[in-house]
């Protein structure tokens, strides 16, 4: 009752702590050039009914080159302002990659309503600078989607000139390796078109994967760009409409109603719905219960357990459990066993008791010995 009674409380503190402000976009990119003048437009939100000072405040290391068009506005209440931000830019700078600039607003209430608690620490919103480093430079990311079995897998490579000089060919080749390290293909991939400073260039390559297992697929994207070495990495998954069985309780309590845990498996690039399970255990032949889990959804290659409960108020042993899985018209049955044990006998604790009372049973005969005396 008491840890009912805490949750409400928090609920209700909870739904009065607002955050009063927000700033759109909340993240812009610019490539680095000599010279560059440019603006940016945010919008900032007020949400509450309440008068506010505004206020605006640029941060990072790039920050003595942005100049803001105002620094504070005011506001009656909800709506919204615009803040304007300038980046200008000298001939060079020194540090290469991402510098980011942090454009925050601070809300100042005048009259804040007694029933509401604010979160005033401020919103900012990211402005990243790319500054090119020297002669030749790129970075790569692999992207990879799950597919089923003996479907074609799109390979899609991005490579982006962050160095100064253009680069002009790249080439290489996409290695697939398996879970066990084992590899699978080796398929060749070659960009001719040239990429400017700050630019991107899209490879995309195709894999067929008939004849492959289900299961999880290592990718390294192994590249050369005029000479220099760059690799990405990623994985993907094969899989077929299958949901099958990992897990379960092996040994279970005797004399009462106790759960038995099944973990399932989605093998599937898909959501599977109106999963269940029928459990048939048996000992010797002889069904002794007959059990059922409720229905669930389970995700593209989601681990997810299901529960059955099972009335042990019968003989130890070792029975036989036969799990039958029952999802979009298919049946997946796999038979594993489970163990019924009684309370077990400790030993240990019988002694200490026993200990204590001899104990005790001789300070109790020691004091009347005294008393006699």
């Amino acid at each position: 009752m008491r840890k009912e009674a805490v949750y409400l409380i928090f609920l209700l503190l909870l739904s009065n702590i607002v955050l009063a402000v927000g700033m759109s976009p909340a993240k812009l990119d610019v490539n680095f050039e000599p010279f560059m003048k440019k603006s940016f437009t945010f919008y900032v939100h007020h949400n509450q009914n309440y008068a506010t000072n505004l206020t605006f405040y640029v941060a990072g290391e790039l920050n003595k080159y942005v100049k803001l068009d105002k620094n504070s506005v005011l506001m009656d209440g909800p709506g919204e302002a615009q803040l304007t931000v300038s980046l200008i830019l000298p001939s060079s700078l020194e540090k290469p990659g991402e510098n980011v600039l942090r454009i925050g607003v601070r809300d100042n209430p005048l009259i804040v309503p007694e029933d509401v608690f604010l979160a005033t620490a401020g919103v900012e919103a990211i402005l990243t600078v790319n500054i090119p480093y020297p002669g030749k430079y790129a970075e790569a990311r692999l992207e990879t989607s799950n597919i089923e079995i003996n479907e074609v897998e799109n390979f899609k490579i991005y490579v982006k000139n962050l160095g100064r000089e253009i680069i002009r060919v790249i080439s290489g080749e996409v290695v697939v390796t398996d879970e066990s390290e084992n590899e699978v293909a080796r398929i060749p991939v070659t960009y001719r078109g040239g990429i400017e400073s700050g630019d991107e260039a899209f490879i995309q390559s195709r894999f067929d994967t008939k004849g492959l297992k289900i299961g999880s697929y290592n990718v390294a994207a192994i590249l050369d760009y005029d000479g220099k070495k760059l690799t990405a990495e990623n994985q993907f998954r094969i899989g077929d409409l299958v949901v099958e069985l990992t897990n379960w309780t092996s040994v279970i309590k005797k004399g009462g109603i106790y759960p038995i845990d099944l973990w399932i498996m989605n093998l599937w690039g898909k959501p599977v719905e109106n999963v269940y399970a029928e459990v048939v255990i048996s000992r010797n032949g002889e069904i002794v219960s007959l059990l059922r889990s409720p229905s669930t959804n389970i995700k593209a290659f989601e681990n997810q357990r299901l529960n059955v409960y099972w009335d042990t108020r019968t003989k130890d042993g070792i029975y036989d459990m036969e799990v039958v899985l029952k999802y979009a018209g298919k049946i997946n049955t796999k038979t594993v066993s489970i163990e019924v044990r009684g309370t077990e006998i400790n030993f240990n604790l019988i002694l200490l008791v026993l200990i204590i009372i001899l104990l005790a049973a001789n300070v109790i005969w020691l004091t009347k010995r005294k008393r006699k005396k």
